[in-house]
């Protein structure tokens, strides 16, 4: 059996090993995808501080950790995607911190969740690591240490105050600097109803005491809400139109729609990777894939049922089958509210849309800004050549920048080429 010393100081490094064979095992051959390449030219060549006015008319809140990650990171490849390991890693903590204290006799459970999380396969966009850990993942990772010091509060009396004033703060942080999350403060309501629940058991007084620990977070969520509706109005957010105000919902359309989300969130996806594998059994990428599936899967059979765990209880399992459902349906709300195939926002689809199997024939457009904060420069970026291997197809790329005062070309400086 596993030591006792071992299951508890021995988990962050099960959640950095799950991270390095998830994500790592290519991270060599990683380099800038997709929306990255404008970035990385502002960051080269205009520097960190031009982040703030570039996203002023766009998402005034994002440019701040822009302006931080690379004032800290030069634009080099292999740094943001060893960056990218660790905000992945990060965030699988965060997730057990979380799930812990709002279950704390259920330690098998919540780890496992928390695993399952930092695998999750229906996200297909850490490659694109410097766009993407910057516009997503640090704002979730503040989000889900909100939740997690939502749970520390209730369950420890004596820093209620204090973990209460934190998880505001980070509960801002998180959700303000881009509309991805509006959906995801719900869940807060749901955590609070099954620690109250513990000890409220009339369905009233219940309710009551939920909505009153809820009610600072219900109202930052709205401050939120409100600023994102003054902001889609004014007209300077012009990325995604809110498809769900032009086109009447129906009944069908709505229900479609969940059992759609339920299905590829809950159950597809899950599924896929031995889909993929199916196509090509015998490629060494495939059986090393079946490899790690065998025995990551008997490790962790073996390692999670060292863990004692309390007999299970109905309730248990009824809120975390609803928070669990309730959780892939909020995720899907905004992409839904855009009117956007949920499918549209993995990167694979998004590449297939941008740049077709002939690479020579698409040219990549990115609006940014010049030096004075103007919004007149476009980037174009058309493909040098190509370079396959097994797991990839790498573009490089030189950037073309014209302006309207002049046109100059500019070359991608080797030191940040893939």
């Amino acid at each position: 059996m596993i030591s006792e010393r071992f299951k508890g100081r021995g988990i962050p490094l099960i959640f950095l090993l799950t991270t390095i064979a998830a994500y790592g095992l290519l991270l060599p051959q990683m380099g800038f995808y997709w929306d990255d390449w404008p970035f990385v030219w502002i960051a080269k060549f205009l520097g960190p501080r031009e982040f703030l006015p570039a996203f002023a008319n766009v998402r005034p809140f994002l440019g701040p950790i822009f302006f931080v990650t690379t004032s800290l990171i030069p634009p080099v490849p292999i740094y943001w995607q060893i960056f990218a390991l660790i905000i992945r890693f990060t965030s699988g903590l965060l997730a057990w911190f979380t799930f812990k204290r709002v279950w704390p006799l259920q330690k098998r459970q919540a780890l496992v969740a928390a695993l399952l999380f930092l695998v999750f396969p229906g996200y297909r966009q850490h490659w694109v690591a410097f766009t993407h850990i910057n516009q997503e993942w640090i704002p979730f990772l503040f989000y889900l240490l909100s939740f997690g010091l939502t749970a520390k509060a209730l369950r420890n009396p004596q820093k209620f105050t204090s973990s209460t004033l934190l998880a505001l703060l980070f509960l801002t942080i998180g959700v303000f600097p881009t509309e991805y999350f509006i959906g995801l403060e719900p869940l807060r309501f749901l955590f609070v109803w099954v620690i109250v629940s513990e000890e409220t058991q009339q369905f009233r007084q219940r309710f009551l005491k939920t909505l009153k620990y809820w009610i600072p977070y219900l109202l930052i969520w709205l401050a939120n809400a409100a600023w994102l509706t003054y902001f889609y109005t004014i007209g300077s957010y012009t990325s995604y139109d809110v498809q769900v105000v032009h086109e009447p919902l129906s009944i069908i359309r709505i229900t479609i729609g969940i059992g759609d989300a339920i299905w590829k969130g809950g159950l597809y996806l899950w599924a896929q990777v031995l889909v993929l594998v199916a196509k090509s059994v015998r490629a060494p990428s495939s059986i090393l894939t079946l490899v790690l599936i065998a025995v990551s899967c008997t490790f962790f059979v073996y390692y999670v049922q060292s863990f004692d765990t309390p007999k299970q209880t109905r309730v248990f399992a009824v809120y975390a089958v609803i928070i669990g459902i309730v959780g892939i349906l909020l995720g899907r709300l905004p992409s839904f509210a855009a009117g956007l195939d949920d499918w549209r926002q993995s990167v694979h689809c998004w590449l297939g849309r941008i740049i077709d199997s002939r690479y020579t024939r698409e040219r990549l457009s990115f609006r940014a800004f010049d030096r004075a904060g103007n919004r007149s420069t476009v980037f174009q970026c058309q493909p040098l050549s190509k370079r396959l291997d097994q797991t990839a197809g790498t573009l490089f790329t030189t950037c073309v920048a014209d302006s309207s005062n002049a046109a100059r070309n500019i070359a991608v400086d080797r030191s940040i080429a893939p």
